[in-house]
């Protein structure tokens, strides 16, 4: 064993080669910087997102380019409004700030080698700018949006939100997070530009589907323009917190643009080994439930659900005691695998929102599925819809087999 004078010696010699490491590595000049759009028209709807190559000087001498991610409020007056009414850019400052920084150290504090679930978060200008190191250049990268997500990126996506949410309860219980400093589930919240998505896309689908889905749909057309009538009060009834069940920090948005893979050069884009989530704006206490049917009811594959449903609600309820119990956490709250079952299928409702008025936007070939700014305006709240999202055979195969089982199960 070392003695107590070899000990210092060895701190005193590591801390010399720490300090000349960071230094050597540390920007000391930016000499110039280009920029380019970081993500396509119709990936995202609520910020301008830009990739930045610095070309940079380091604390060696040595010239270096990093790429970083600035995501910037919308230029547009009404966008700008639309995220300053709902506190989406505060709450994303935030969540990088305070909360998944205060979740790295509870990582290195217990020991979890397991990589983060999010980026490197740089810094921010309150509150119209976050910026965070470029997942591009670790290899990370998104699936097509229209393609949706496989069995091997659908259970990895699963497996590590559950891993989110158990996180987020020991915050909870920290003190970090505060429920009271996230708004409500913006896509169930009762507000103009929520009402207009969710209750413009259920009445555009109805007219859609009475007038081109052919004589047989009718009927459950009629059908979702009644629950329209009515949809707002539902979700509203369905977003109230029950303490008395396990409750976490939903993403709030958990759709396959958001997520984000890694890959082993040997196996292509077939099989992922690495996670990130993006867009942490509508983050959200509540059930566990939103986040699951969100995921997998606007991201996945629908023949995998519909085939392995089960399983991965199983492969959800497995990461996530593993998780709460990695972390010392023992509750009465921790839900069995039947809880989680009967959870999802008390917010079933939600399911049937999100194939109606999320998906056909988010999963669509169009680039212009929505127009934001139409739906903060008053007035008829279909005008910020596109029509033929709702025509696409795709869309249109998958809907009648889904809503065949909504309206045998009542819940339209």
């Amino acid at each position: 064993m070392n003695s107590a004078k070899e000990q210092l010696e060895e701190m005193g010699w590591l801390e010399v080669m720490l300090r000349k490491h960071s230094r050597e590595n540390s920007v000391a000049k930016v000499v110039r910087v280009e920029i380019e759009p970081a993500v396509a028209k119709g990936e995202n709807y609520a910020s301008i997102v830009t990739r930045a190559k610095v070309h940079i000087v380091i604390g060696s001498g040595r010239r270096t380019v990093k790429s970083v991610i600035i995501k910037r409020l919308p230029e547009k007056e009404l966008y700008s409004k639309f995220l300053e009414e709902y506190s989406l850019f505060k709450t994303e400052t935030k969540m990088y700030a305070d909360v998944l920084s205060e979740m790295e150290y509870l990582m290195l504090e217990k020991g979890d080698m397991d990589e983060k679930l999010w980026p490197e978060y740089v810094g921010h200008k309150a509150y119209d700018t976050i910026i965070f190191n470029d997942l591009r250049e670790m290899n990370y990268s998104v699936v097509d949006r229209k393609e949706m997500l496989d069995e091997a990126h659908g259970y990895l996506a699963i497996r590590s939100l559950a891993r989110f949410h158990a996180m987020s309860v020991i915050m909870r219980i920290r003190g970090i997070i505060n429920p009271t400093d996230f708004a409500p589930m913006f896509f169930i919240s009762n507000t103009k530009a929520t009402n207009n998505l969710i209750k413009g896309g259920m009445k555009l689908l109805a007219r859609v589907m009475k007038d081109s889905w052919g004589p047989e749909w009718i009927d459950t057309a009629e059908r979702i323009a009644n629950a329209e009538a009515t949809c707002c009060d539902k979700l509203e009834e369905l977003r109230q917190v029950d303490d008395q069940k396990l409750n976490v920090l939903n993403h709030g948005d958990f759709w396959t643009s958001n997520i984000l893979f890694k890959y082993s050069p040997c196996s292509g884009h077939d099989y992922p080994i690495g996670i990130r989530f993006v867009d942490f704006q509508m983050c959200h206490w509540n059930s566990y439930a939103f986040d699951v049917i969100h995921f997998l009811y606007v991201s996945l594959q629908y023949e995998l659900r519909l085939s392995q449903y089960e399983k991965l609600i199983e492969a959800y309820h497995e990461s996530l005691l593993f998780t709460l119990k990695f972390y010392d956490y023992d509750s009465e709250k921790i839900p069995s695998l039947q809880d989680v079952f009967d959870e999802l299928q008390q917010k079933s409702f939600y399911a049937f929102i999100c194939l109606a008025a999320i998906l056909p936007v988010v999963s669509t070939p169009a680039t212009n599925a929505l127009d934001l700014e139409k739906l903060m305006l008053d007035g008829d709240d279909v005008i910020g819809h596109n029509p033929e999202i709702y025509r696409y055979d795709v869309y249109k195969r998958r809907m009648k087999i889904e809503l065949t089982q909504f309206v045998r199960d009542g819940i339209i």
